[in-house]
């Protein structure tokens, strides 16, 4: 890293710690009548419904015969379908621009604290594909093969930050440095620098896009069998559990009920953290925040205490994020919970995926889902993301959905 961007790093958090409320240690949150900060103006669903999607590179599938950017052909296609708010990891001021010019809202998301691990990637016969897959010959013949997988490939990632600070890095009970396979790496919530290093992300991303809002994504985590976080061992919140209680974190169960409260209340002040520096580039950014769809008691044992940061007013949007769930009575019940336990304060928008792995890959169970959540009391709709909506032609399915 060079002395000019260290500086440079050195002066945004000096300025975003000072702009930002004092936050609470790891197990002593903010009093429950705190006063909530009130919603942006605009915050809220628009008329149409959202997109999860992706930015430049967008491949042969968004080429236009009639001089358009892949990045204008593509915002013209959801604009033309009903879209009016596209999500997209690190959009660019390009997309934004593109959107704003079309009526059609950019927000750049992140996926909250993920800083690397190891994925297994399979070789695929896919691999081999002889048409190409934009063409229709391709998806002719990818609809008719089951893709066949081999051997998986271990690639690891590891973000410069926790390279260059280990100490920030969320730890399991072996402390070990080692990643597994399939393990992903979070940054710890313990330390205010490594807060104060999220929250710069994420108001870098907003600011360098000028989108309207940002999203802050809670993707998958290391859990046990019983769905908690394996993660938080490392000694500035192992150490700051023993100072505060007295009980030993590696002595107890990993699910006793005080532990894993201690380590949501530590995400919360990350989360009470990135809102203030996203704020302090834009008063009226929309901060929406997503999470994987749970029943109501597993958001909590998985460091989303989501409810306590709507009480606290740190969230302008809810997204319920069913990202490989078909079961619409499980779907219509935690939408429910969602929408009951909300309770009007903010909206909530259901997002639903049609490209992981059990997900929601037909046009009549999507609409099925769509249709459960609105009856739940949802205030809006999305799909995750636009190239499967490309592939299964899904578009007009997005039109559909705009006039639940």
């Amino acid at each position: 890293m060079s002395a000019d961007s260290t500086l440079a790093r050195r002066a945004f958090l000096k300025g975003v710690l000072a702009a930002a409320p004092a936050a609470a240690a790891c197990g002593n949150p903010q009093p429950a009548d705190a006063p909530a900060a009130a919603p942006p103006d605009g915050a809220g669903p628009s008329s149409g419904v959202a997109l999860w999607g992706q930015d430049l590179g967008l491949g042969e599938l968004f080429v236009s015969a009639n001089g358009e950017t892949e990045v204008e052909a593509y915002i013209a296609k959801c604009r033309d379908h009903g879209v009016s708010r596209v999500f997209a990891p690190g959009a660019s001021a390009e997309l934004v621009a593109a959107g704003r010019e079309a009526g059609v809202e950019v927000h750049p998301y992140k996926a909250v604290a993920s800083h690397g691990g190891i994925r297994m990637y399979p070789a695929w016969s896919s691999n081999f594909m002889v048409p190409r897959f934009g063409t229709e010959a391709g998806r002719t013949t990818l609809d008719a093969h089951r893709p066949i997988w081999s051997h998986p490939q271990r690639i690891e990632s590891l973000s410069d930050f926790l390279r260059e600070h280990p100490g920030h890095r969320h730890r399991n009970r072996t402390l070990s440095d080692e990643m597994q396979p399939w393990e992903r790496v979070f940054l710890s919530p313990g330390l205010p620098e490594g807060r104060a290093e999220e929250a710069r992300v994420f108001a870098e991303l907003l600011a360098s896009s000028g989108g309207r809002g940002i999203q802050a994504e809670f993707v998958s985590i290391n859990e046990d069998e019983n769905g908690v976080t394996t993660d938080g061992y490392e000694d500035s919140i192992a150490g700051a559990f023993r100072e505060a209680t007295g009980r030993d974190p590696f002595s107890i169960p990993n699910d006793d009920p005080e532990w894993v409260g201690f380590r949501a209340d530590c995400w919360t002040d990350m989360v009470r953290e990135i809102r203030a520096a996203v704020k302090a580039v834009r008063p009226d950014a929309v901060f929406t925040i997503t999470v994987i769809n749970r029943d109501a008691e597993g958001y909590r044992p998985r460091m989303q205490d989501w409810p306590k940061w709507v009480d606290e007013g740190l969230a302008d949007e809810m997204h319920l994020w069913f990202r490989s769930t078909t079961d619409i009575a499980v779907i219509e019940r935690q939408a429910r919970h969602m929408v009951d336990t909300v309770a009007g304060r903010v909206p909530v928008i259901a997002e639903f995926s049609c490209y992981h792995p059990g997900s929601l890959q037909t046009a009549d169970a999507m609409m099925e889902a769509a249709r459960a959540s609105r009856a739940a009391g949802v205030d809006g709709l999305g799909i995750y993301r636009s190239h499967a909506v490309e592939q299964l032609r899904f578009w007009p399915l997005l039109e559909e959905m705009t006039r639940l």
